[in-house]
């Protein structure tokens, strides 16, 4: 009766162990972007500092070089914050904040 109960439990805690690995590797991009939504009060901080602070940095890179980098930086930082204000889905608000991110450095290196 032992081996019975001990081989039940060791195939209980196999197929438990398999069923949370699968659910981990097939996770879909909704999924994704359904735990973003669910937990957008501590990933849109993160957000605004990555934002502002390369906001700061192209700004501060553009200020010499023309009106047109600076707008460019000042704009799209703008943006981003706008968005978060009118509470936009946070896939708006990530792929805003990407562009964004991604535009300040340009004007930062070029």
């Amino acid at each position: 009766m032992k081996t019975i109960n001990q081989t039940q439990k060791q195939n209980f805690i196999t197929r438990e162990v398999s069923s949370n690995k699968s659910d981990v590797s097939t996770g879909t991009l909704s999924d994704f972007w359904q735990t973003a939504e669910s937990n957008r009060f501590a990933i849109i901080p993160m957000i605004l500092a990555v934002v502002a602070i390369m906001g700061g940095i192209g700004a501060a890179a553009a200020v010499n070089d023309g009106v047109f980098k600076l707008a460019i930086v000042a704009l799209t930082t703008s943006f981003v914050e706008a968005i978060i204000l009118a509470e936009r889905p946070m896939r708006t608000i990530v792929i805003a904040s990407i562009v964004s991110v991604v535009l300040s450095a340009i004007v930062a290196i070029l």
